[in-house]
């Protein structure tokens, strides 16, 4: 039982999290392609989400700096979905991936099979 009450306290933190976009990160209207994918993701990891809760943002460039880590897609609390604009914008596995964290799977998931047999092959521009 007080396993509950820690984890509801974890995860109420996390919710309290504020969101500050990366630099240059502009607010985009996704394309119906977002939609398509956000509910492919639903129904291969059988779980529902809410599409119209995410909010988008781009980045120019391959990548984005935040806390000392270089990416190229990023789900954060809140609901807030950053994607790279000349790479993972164009990118549905990396934007496949960061709807799983939207979906509830949390960054250790990343071996996770299920999510993996869902988003497909990450290929990453910056791992050469």
């Amino acid at each position: 039982m007080q396993s509950r009450w820690i984890l509801a306290f974890l995860m109420a933190g996390v919710a309290c999290v504020p969101f500050y976009p990366p630099s240059g990160a502009i607010q985009i209207e996704p394309p119906p392609r977002f939609e398509r994918l956000y509910a492919e993701m639903e129904t291969c990891l059988g779980r529902r989400g809410d599409f119209a809760a995410v909010t988008w943002w781009m980045v120019p460039g391959y990548a984005f700096r935040r806390h000392d880590w270089l990416y190229e897609a990023l789900w954060s609390p809140g609901h807030h979905i950053t994607l790279s604009a000349w790479n993972a914008y164009h990118n549905d596995a990396l934007i496949r991936h960061e709807i799983a964290h939207d979906l509830g799977f949390s960054a250790d998931s990343h071996a996770d099979p299920r999510v993996v047999r869902c988003t497909g092959p990450l290929k990453s521009t910056l791992a050469r």
